[in-house]
């Protein structure tokens, strides 16, 4: 069966996207986890369902997006399936897109491509953001006292505070605790958060000890439920072109939410949530406790070592027989 191929056109750039599918249903969107992540403002989390049946046909689904999908000039009316013919023209928000057949398998990126890839991204992220404050990574409370609320994070190296107090860099409504539940700290480009507090959970388990961010935490404080995201992090792990499986992303803060009954909500973008855009990859996390490896650098100092303490054993070991 011929093998089919999505074309991304971005509205800021002449630089034309092409994902070869490697299996069918394909799933687009700007939440995390999405087969084929598209990290543009206008692109809901869960945007477009791309589906091949055993005979060949091809179906699209829009998932109640927020600003539509469009085959052509005509709209897709939400949660229903349309058989398409190929090549189709369809528009996801303001990206276009394009579905054909794919005469040969493309090529992987090499890393060259892959780097102008990730700046012509952040450049389109950056350039489309509504304020310049939407490209700064933030907390914010999914559920509890303050849903909605966005907390972004200095990013000129200062440490900021987590807490109850009024005056803290990120104020919770919550009552019997501690003004300071816990502190950001910058080390180069990178935040940790260091709690102070056991009542911070982190992936069910109380946080004791300091904690490397990455987009898509979410931490349980009591009835609060707290997460962290960064724009510019998900734009670079959506361009990561070595991970077979689908590559969860996103890029841009979400124009879309899901209320408790699991219905959409239809918010403008700058009034929208990430309660269904977010969720972490599997694998292994970067913290301060585990295990990585030596450098150059560190393997000769430590063979310089052994070395020295070798010949110390040696003239000792002379120095007493003789």
């Amino acid at each position: 069966m011929q093998r089919v191929k999505l074309l991304v056109d971005p509205p800021k750039s002449g630089d034309r996207r092409e994902i070869l599918i490697e299996c069918f249903p394909l799933q687009l969107g700007r939440s995390l986890q999405n087969d084929v992540p598209l990290a543009f403002p206008s692109v809901s989390g869960r945007h477009l369902l791309v589906d091949r049946g055993d005979d060949g046909i091809i179906t699209i689904t829009d998932l109640d997006s927020t600003n539509g999908t469009h085959v052509g000039n005509q709209p897709l009316p939400p949660r229903q399936a349309r058989t398409i013919e190929l090549p189709t023209r369809l528009r996801l928000g303001e990206i276009r897109i394009e579905l054909d057949y794919a005469d040969q398998i493309e090529p992987q990126f090499t890393m060259a491509q892959s780097s102008t890839e990730l700046r012509r991204m952040v450049d389109d992220v950056v350039s489309q953001a509504p304020a310049p404050e939407d490209t700064r990574p933030f907390f914010e409370i999914l559920s509890g006292p303050g849903c909605g609320l966005r907390h972004f994070v200095e990013t000129d190296g200062r440490d900021s505070i987590i807490g109850t107090d009024t005056d803290a860099d990120i104020p919770l409504q919550l009552t019997g605790l501690p003004d300071r539940l816990a502190t950001l700290c910058w080390d180069g480009p990178r935040i940790w958060l260091d709690p102070h507090d056991p009542h911070i959970e982190f992936e069910h388990s109380p946080l004791t000890k300091r904690h490397l961010l990455h987009s898509g935490d979410r931490f349980i404080i009591c009835s609060l439920e707290l997460l962290y995201f960064d724009p510019l992090e998900d734009a670079l792990v959506s361009m990561d072109p070595g991970d077979d499986q689908p590559s969860p992303s996103s890029s841009a803060p979400p124009v879309e939410n899901e209320n408790s009954s699991g219905q959409p909500d239809i918010v403008p973008p700058e009034e929208s949530t990430l309660a269904e855009a977010t969720a972490v990859p599997d694998g292994p996390r970067e913290n301060d406790d585990g295990p990585r490896s030596l450098g150059a650098v560190e393997i000769v100092l430590l063979s310089m070592s052994i070395f020295f303490l070798t010949a110390t054993l040696v003239l000792l070991a002379v120095f007493f027989i003789t």
